[in-house]
């Protein structure tokens, strides 16, 4: 068992060879690590290599070796490292629901927001980021009755991308059957939704739709966006890594239009000042003091 988790061989593969179910292998293994007094499979595999002799003085085996970046690694790169959340950073303010040029056009349109608005948009942003994140424990609980044709969908896509089969047909099936309480939801987007779990499932087809959704210029932009996210997950779940970051590389792109469109306007959304602070109550001289006292006498003389 440990010569095999030494070579690097995946679990679901030792499990084939030794007959045994993934669920059995795991219980097997986690047992495995108390006998050894070991917490995980990378201070297993050492354990052996240490009590072997096969590993050389100072080496690791291959499995133990982290897996850093690669070399001139682009964003998509880093967004499958990651996530798309974690690789956006501060850009993903210029992509989804209620984004930064919502919230420009708002201030520029003035009167204020609408009741409500700051609550809807703020849900609707949490769901927005838990579909970057491809994780559905920090999305919003969902309200049913409350929610949006944009909440719908988001929900909708992140149930499908995260694998939660039964909450996705549940909320698909709110979509199709529209109840007389219930908002419209429109049938591009519908669309989108149906095309996803379709594509997850291994239609080809789906994939392709999906991608007209993201590139028709006529799309509304929320809806593109959208689309693109969901290519890149449904990439993903397809072990396509190629095409999962071209996808991340589009979006990337699109909140870097966005951020142009932005500037063009004479906005500065990342930041208004590029200049180090300086301390309040500190002063040339009060620095040039302290400079020498640590004995940087002569970076004091050139702070002055």
């Amino acid at each position: 068992m440990l010569e095999l988790l030494s070579g690097g061989v995946d679990n679901k593969v030792i499990a084939k060879k030794m007959g045994y179910t993934e669920g059995t292998m795991r219980v097997y293994l986690h047992d495995l690590y108390r006998k050894i007094g070991v917490r995980n499979k990378t201070a297993a595999v050492v354990w052996h290599f240490d009590r072997t002799g096969v590993r050389k003085a100072g080496a690791m085996p291959p499995a133990a070796l982290p897996a850093g970046p690669t070399t001139e690694e682009c964003f998509g790169d880093y967004a499958q490292r990651a996530n798309l959340h974690s690789a956006l950073g501060a850009m993903n303010m210029f992509l989804g629901p209620f984004g930064r040029l919502w919230q420009v056009a708002a201030r520029l349109k003035g009167g204020g927001t609408e009741d409500g608005t700051e609550a809807r948009r703020r849900a609707t942003r949490a769901l927005w980021e838990a579909l970057l994140y491809g994780d559905s424990t920090s999305a919003p609980p969902s309200k049913p009755e409350l929610e949006s044709p944009t909440e719908i969908v988001l929900r909708a896509v992140l149930a499908l991308v995260t694998g939660q089969k039964r909450t996705a047909d549940a909320v698909i099936t709110r979509m199709v059957r529209r109840g007389k309480d219930q908002p419209r939801i429109p049938e591009s987007e519908r669309t989108l939704v149906l095309a996803l779990r379709d594509a997850i499932a291994g239609e080809d087809d789906a994939l392709a739709c999906l991608r007209h959704l993201a590139t028709e210029k006529s799309s509304p932009t929320l809806l593109r966006q959208v689309a693109v996210v969901a290519l890149f997950h449904a990439y993903r779940a397809r072990k396509d890594p190629d095409r999962a970051r071209d996808a991340a590389n589009a979006l990337c792109a699109m909140a870097e239009d966005t951020r142009q469109h932005l500037q063009a306007m004479g906005e500065r959304p990342l930041y208004r000042s590029a200049d180090v602070p300086m301390p309040l109550r500190t002063t040339p001289r009060s620095l040039a003091s302290y400079l020498k006292k640590l004995g940087g006498a002569r970076l004091a003389t050139v702070e002055e």
